[in-house]
């Protein structure tokens, strides 16, 4: 990894969800325009790559969240853009979509984006820079029989981010 001093460090990007789908995709997007990044996935094998980072972390808890950002931090010494692409997706009927789903659909996309983009904007907003990109997604507007705690947490996530009132520059949500 490149050494916190140099000024020719690369721009460090951190991932949730980079384990696999969108936020694989965004990892592969984001090195090829010559970023290092962290992928954030609780099903991420631990390991240092040329590109970057893969760590372990649960984005519903705190101080998994906590570590993991201290971690991409003490590693790169900044972080300038996060990616929170991190979702649970569940097709299920209204009636039959228990508490456990909905707290584990609503934990990882709403809860999730919000307890990493606050760490990471506290950080930011110290720095005086930095973008958060919140991905969204069209079930929030479409609707789709079966996806009532996935539409309502993404949707969550639209609204949040469209009302973001931290000292940095927060991107409009990616709906895709």
């Amino acid at each position: 990894m490149v050494p916190d001093g140099d000024p020719k460090r690369p721009r460090v990007a951190v991932v949730t969800g980079g384990a696999s789908g969108i936020g694989a995709a965004v990892i592969a997007g984001l090195v090829n325009a010559g970023y290092v990044t962290a992928s954030l996935d609780w099903a991420a094998e631990e390991k240092v790559s040329s590109h970057g980072l893969s760590i372990s972390a649960d984005v519903r808890d705190p101080e998994s969240v906590e570590r993991a950002v201290s971690r991409v931090l003490s590693t790169f010494g900044r972080i300038d853009v996060l990616v929170n692409c991190a979702g649970v997706g569940l097709t299920k009927a209204f009636l039959e979509t228990s508490i456990s789903d909905w707290n584990r659909v609503v934990g990882v996309n709403l809860t999730g984006t919000f307890l990493v983009s606050q760490c990471v904007a506290r950080w930011m907003a110290h720095a005086g820079s930095g973008a958060i990109v919140n991905v969204g997604s069209t079930a929030t507007v479409l609707g789709t029989p079966g996806q009532t705690a996935y539409a309502a947490s993404k949707g969550a996530v639209v609204v949040a981010s469209g009302s973001a009132d931290a000292p940095i520059a927060v991107k409009r949500p990616v709906v895709g």
